[in-house]
């Protein structure tokens, strides 16, 4: 099983993987360099403890477990890089930003098929939720592999999530969040895939149980 990478410090080989990847799938594309450079920008920006590049690589881990390949594999990889390239938690509007940003920085170098594509795609992410394409649910799945993750890294992540909402007073975010984990436990599913939904599913539910029990006693 792929490995969850956490952390607000990103190691070099992290780095290197990440642009070598980004500038394969670009070969002979204009602006690659420049993008790459861009996009490490925003990804590597203070705020960020958990919508970093250590994120993006665990996505990576997960989609190259899937037997994808050719363009449908490409698609995937074009919207895990961009999908939270915009990230601040004061915004509501962050995945149509990310999806603009990437349609700014890549849409004169790729099909029309693509760029609709992966622009719905990374919009999806905003409610999680299937948007028809038959793509999307597994980009969903595998931004959310980590609700399955085991306890002790789970419980990394929601620190770095609250770091990432730091600016939001400990009873605000302690109802905010559980109302968030509380629509994903009354989902039929919380993982759309039958391969996600095998492997995450059961511990998914018993972290988000347990993180509810948390907050819902600190807001009583």
């Amino acid at each position: 099983m792929s490995d969850f990478f956490l952390g607000k410090i990103v190691s070099e080989t992290t780095c290197a993987a990440l642009k070598n990847r980004f500038l394969i799938s670009r070969k002979g594309k204009e602006g690659a360099e420049r993008n790459w450079d861009a996009l490490f920008q925003y990804y590597t920006e203070e705020h960020r403890a958990y919508h970093n590049l250590n994120h993006l690589q665990t996505m990576f881990g997960f989609l190259d477990e899937t037997s994808f390949s050719g363009k449908e594999k490409e698609w995937l990889e074009t919207a895990i890089f961009y999908h939270d390239i915009i990230y601040d938690s004061t915004r509501k509007d962050n995945e149509q930003a990310s999806a603009d940003l990437w349609l700014e920085s890549e849409g004169n170098i790729w099909p029309k098929e693509k760029c609709a594509a992966v622009s719905g795609m990374i919009v999806a992410t905003h409610k999680h939720l299937p948007d028809g394409f038959y793509l999307t649910p597994y980009l969903l799945d595998i931004d959310l592999a980590i609700l399955g993750a085991p306890k002790a890294i789970y419980r990394s992540y929601t620190e770095a999530i609250r770091m990432e909402y730091g600016w939001v007073p400990d009873e605000m975010y302690r109802v905010g969040r559980a109302g968030v984990m509380t629509k994903f436990m009354e989902r039929p599913r919380i993982f759309f895939t039958d391969d996600f939904f095998d492997k995450f599913e059961v511990r998914a539910r018993e972290n988000l149980s347990q993180e509810l029990d948390s907050l819902q006693n600190g807001i009583e």
